[in-house]
C-alpha cells in the first residue's frame, strides 16, 4: 500500500506538472518558456509594428471612401475610433517599445480589442437582423497573430464571446441570436485548441532555433560567446537600451610563454579555467566573449565602471 501511495503522489505531481506546462507554456517547461521569452515577445514587437501601420492605414482609407460611399457613411465614426486608436499604438509601438519592451503584451491586447470592438459594432448594433459572420472569423484568426501563453489567451477570448453574446442577446431577434451564440461558441473553442497547437509549434521553433544559436555562438573552449556573437549582442544591446554600460577587455600576462614552454594542451587548460572563473564571477544579463586568443571581453549592463 506504502509503494501504491508513492505511485499515486509521483502520477498526480507529474499531472499536475503537465497540465501547468500546458495552460502556461503550450507544453514547454517554465524554465524554457523563459529561455525563449526574449524572441517571443521580440517577434510580438515587429507584428505589433506591422499591423497597427496596416491597420491604421486600411481604417484611413475606409474613412476617406465613406465620405463618397453612402453604404459606408453609417460606419464613419467607427472607421474613425479605429484610425485614432490604431494610429496611437502604432505611434507608441514606433517610440517607446525598445525602451520599455514590458508593454508589448499590453499593446497587443489593445489592437486586437480594437479590433473586435471594430467587429462587434458591425456583427451587432450595425446588422441586427444578420448573423455576425465578422466576429467569428476573428475570434478564430487574430490570436494567432501573436504568440503569448495559452491560458491568458483563452482567458481573453472568452471574455471577448461573453461581451460578444451580451450584445447580441440584448440588440438582435431570438433566433438570430441564437444562431450568433451558436456559433460563437464553437469559434471560440475552435480557435482555443488551434490556438494552442499553433502556439506550441511556434515556441518548440523557437526553442530548437535558442538551442541551434547558443551551441553557434559558444566558444568551444571556454563556454563564453564567440567574437562574432558578442558584437553582434552589444550592437544590440546599445542600439535598444540606449542606457549605460561599462565594457571590460581583459587579456592573460605572459601567455604566449606558457603555450611555449608547457604545450597547447597546457595553455588551453588555463583558457579553459579562465573561461570557467569569468562565468562564475558575472551573472546575466552581463555579455561574456571571448575574443580570441587570450582576450577576453566583458560587458556590463547599466554600469559605468566596477
Amino acid at each position: 500500500m506504502v509503494y501504491i501511495s508513492a505511485f499515486m503522489e509521483v502520477f498526480i505531481t507529474l499531472s499536475n506538472e503537465k497540465i501547468k506546462n500546458g495552460l502556461f507554456y503550450a507544453g514547454l517547461t517554465g524554465d524554457e518558456y523563459r529561455t525563449i521569452s526574449h524572441s517571443i515577445r521580440r517577434n510580438s514587437r515587429h507584428t505589433l509594428h506591422t499591423a497597427s501601420f496596416v491597420g491604421s492605414l486600411l481604417l484611413f482609407i475606409l474613412i476617406i471612401t465613406s465620405f463618397f460611399v453612402n453604404s459606408l457613411a453609417k460606419n464613419h465614426a467607427l472607421y474613425f475610433f479605429g484610425f485614432i486608436s490604431l494610429l496611437a499604438i502604432y505611434i507608441i509601438t514606433k517610440l517607446f517599445l525598445k525602451k520599455k519592451p514590458e508593454l508589448t503584451y499590453w499593446l497587443a491586447y489593445a489592437l486586437i480589442t480594437v479590433i473586435f470592438i471594430f467587429g462587434i459594432f458591425l456583427g451587432v448594433p450595425h446588422s441586427p437582423t444578420n448573423t455576425a459572420v465578422t466576429f467569428c472569423v476573428m475570434i478564430f484568426a487574430l490570436p494567432i497573430l501573436f504568440s503569448d501563453m495559452p491560458i491568458r489567451i483563452d482567458i481573453y477570448l472568452a471574455v471577448m464571446t461573453i461581451i460578444f453574446c451580451v450584445c447580441t442577446l440584448n440588440e438582435k431577434p431570438k433566433n438570430i441570436a441564437t444562431i450568433d451564440l451558436t456559433n460563437a461558441i464553437s469559434f471560440m473553442f475552435l480557435s482555443i485548441v488551434v490556438n494552442y497547437h499553433i502556439t506550441k509549434s511556434k515556441f518548440n521553433g523557437l526553442l530548437m532555433r535558442h538551442y541551434v544559436e547558443k551551441e553557434r555562438d559558444t566558444d568551444d573552449l571556454t563556454k563564453l560567446m564567440t567574437k562574432a556573437a558578442f558584437k553582434r549582442d552589444a550592437q544590440y544591446y546599445i542600439e535598444d537600451n540606449k542606457s549605460e554600460c561599462a565594457l571590460l577587455v581583459i587579456d592573460i600576462d605572459n601567455f604566449k610563454s606558457v603555450n611555449d614552454t608547457m604545450g597547447h594542451a597546457y595553455g588551453d587548460a588555463v583558457l579553459r579555467i579562465m573561461g570557467e572563473c569569468i562565468n562564475d564571477t558575472f551573472d546575466k544579463p552581463s555579455l561574456l566573449g571571448r575574443f580570441g586568443g587570450d582576450e577576453f571581453v566583458i560587458l556590463l549592463p547599466h554600469k559605468k565602471t566596477l
